[in-house]
């Protein structure tokens, strides 16, 4: 044993060792430019991570309460998350602190046997495996056991970018099997000893038959007997933790105590003689019975299946159990621990990664618009502006005026796109506010058309708007614009010049219909199946040759789903487009949404 392992009172007993850590050679320093950054100590060295694929705030929002001890790291070794308890028992263990961005391999260095076995399955994660492993250690001269679960992160493209593993401490369970173990060892011992009992009574009652009161007297102290012995052995049957349960080949319970009635809800006559299979969800059926076969041909095994209470409910279970011969016939003894607790982290983990690869599809898509989308018309901006800088008293006023009107309709399609990026940013980050007032639907839509009047006059767009001057509704302003504003500019977008777009609402049982209607260049059968998807969106230059990022109908969408509201296309390729949404009349109440 390593000589700092001696002094940590720390040592790998059996198994593999699975405490996930870090080094301390690595100090945090700062978040700039959406990046983690950390600063080497003793050097000027500095490793960046993103802070968007693994949030540390929606980890520890799921699982930092968890009694579990639950890390991340990347493949480099260093820590992407890990919560309190795994904090505090690494300490505990190592006598360090860690901290994101610190290497586990050194933290270890001190613990070589401890850095090997490590390294070996964290190498195995990083290679896309999913296992569990078991170990048992001995920490301050107790005996730990433990258990592992490892897996894999893996991206949008199926890449592994790093790894989990929860760790818990499953000493309890152990010594809830070594109990049961003692008890099983316990009751076989009595079966014997009232065996012998039973035949030397037998020898006596046959050698003293002719001493007929005297044999009447000791058969009723021996029932005396009995009845005690009963009463001792179920009250160490009942005083068992979790379920016990002993039942034959034919799956009929013989035994059970008595929290076996109290959690299915059934009745000691309701349970006697029938087979215990009926307790089981009929889903787990085939691998309890499968269980049970190999119990009763000399193995002792265990199964995890969920008990079906006579109300219905639904409790999953730990089965151990190994097979027993009592007066010539066999049965199968054996306990069951809830582990509800258990099944709730592990989907709690589950439903994590699934927000999770959402939020970095998003991410992706919102790092593109601002690589791609963003930039190009900054180009176009700069190289105009450098032209009426370098070359203005060159220049005719016919084409400073032409570049000027180009500076100021990129610019207005920056802005645009820009207030939509900024939109949507805050609504996946940190939520919205609705704000609902008493709008007047046909103010609102003139209101909206008139900021664009200048692009309608440009392609010669005729516009059309049958709204009634007193439809009213409940909403917020500034979302409802937002959404007409994007889809009026859509259609305008897309229409060719002297085209023509025609705006409805109407009231439609307690819902406003909202339709807006273009002769534009309409969009295909795949392309319709793609609108408001923000994984499948892809731009679409308009018929001008307008540029465009996607954005505006993915914050449609948001706007309108936070209204209670709907929004669809439905277009024909060459003949228009018409984007419908709905809207409730029923009065909102101001909440945060997001």
């Amino acid at each position: 044993m390593n000589k700092k392992e001696k002094k940590s009172g720390f040592r790998l007993r059996s198994g593999n060792l699975i405490i996930p850590s870090d080094a301390g050679s690595y100090g945090y320093e700062s978040v700039r430019d959406g990046h983690a950054h950390f600063r080497k100590k003793g050097r000027s060295e500095i490793h960046t991570g993103s802070m968007s694929e693994f949030s540390n705030d929606h980890l520890f929002s799921i699982i930092e309460g968890s009694s579990d001890h639950i890390s991340a790291l990347d493949p480099d070794y260093r820590f992407i998350s890990f919560n309190s308890a795994y904090k505090k028992k690494f300490r505990e263990f190592f006598g360090r602190d860690i901290h994101q961005g610190l290497c586990l391999l050194d933290l270890l260095r001190d613990f070589p046997d401890i850095l090997q076995m490590s390294k070996a399955n964290w190498d195995r994660v990083f290679k896309g495996e999913e296992f569990i492993s078991t170990y048992s250690l001995e920490f301050n001269k107790t005996v730990m056991h433990m258990e592992a679960k490892f897996s894999p992160i893996r991206n949008s493209g199926n890449q592994v970018t790093g790894g989990t593993c929860i760790v818990r401490d499953v000493t309890r369970r152990e010594k809830l099997q070594e109990e049961l173990h003692q008890a099983h060892q316990l009751l076989e011992a009595k079966v014997v000893e009232r065996t012998a009992e039973l035949e030397r009574v037998n020898d006596q009652l046959r050698r003293e038959i002719e001493e007929r009161a005297q044999a009447e007297k000791l058969l009723l102290l021996t029932k005396k007997r009995l009845m005690r012995e009963k009463n001792i052995a179920e009250g160490i049957i009942n005083s068992l933790p979790g379920i016990f349960y002993i039942f034959d080949k034919d799956g009929k319970l013989y035994k059970w105590n008595h929290n076996l009635e109290k959690i299915t809800g059934y009745a000691a006559d309701e349970i006697q003689g029938k087979s215990i299979l009926r307790l089981f969800d009929v889903r787990d059926v085939a691998s309890v019975k499968k269980a049970i076969r190999k119990t009763f041909s000399g193995s002792e095994v265990d199964v995890e299946a969920s008990l079906v209470s006579k109300d219905g409910k639904k409790t999953p279970y730990y089965f151990t159990g190994t097979s027993i011969d009592y007066d010539g016939q066999q049965y199968m003894m054996g306990m069951a621990l809830d582990i509800t607790e258990r099944k709730e982290a592990e989907n709690a983990i589950r439903l994590y990664a699934r927000k999770l690869k959402k939020l970095n599809v998003s991410k992706d898509k919102f790092f593109s618009i601002i690589a791609h989308d963003l930039r190009s018309p900054f180009t176009g901006l700069m190289g105009l502006s450098d032209l009426l800088v370098n070359e203005f008293d060159d220049l005719p006023n016919e084409k400073v005026r032409d570049y000027a009107g180009k500076i100021n309709t990129s610019s207005k399609n920056v802005f645009r796109l820009l207030n939509n990026l900024l939109e949507w940013s805050r609504i996946q980050l940190n939520g919205t506010e609705l704000k609902p007032e008493q709008i007047n639907m046909h103010e609102l839509v003139h209101s909206n058309c008139e900021t664009l009047q200048d692009i309608f006059k440009a392609k010669n767009i005729d516009l059309k708007i049958e709204v009634e001057p007193s439809l009213e509704l409940h909403a917020d302003r500034n979302m409802l614009g937002s959404v007409l504003q994007n889809l009026i500019s859509n259609s305008l977008k897309f229409s060719r010049n002297f085209g023509e777009i025609v705006i409805k609402a109407a009231v439609q049982n307690d819902q406003i219909l909202v339709s807006i209607t273009d002769t534009g260049v309409g969009m295909s059968k795949k392309m319709l199946e793609r609108l408001f998807l923000l994984e499948k969106n892809i731009s679409t230059k308009g018929t001008n040759n307008e540029q465009g990022s996607g954005m505006g109908l993915i914050l449609c969408k948001e706007f309108i789903g936070k209204h209670g509201g709907e929004i669809w296309a439905t277009s024909k390729e060459g003949k228009g487009s018409t984007f419908w949404f709905t809207l409730s009349r029923n009065r909102l109440t101001g909440q945060p949404t997001g």
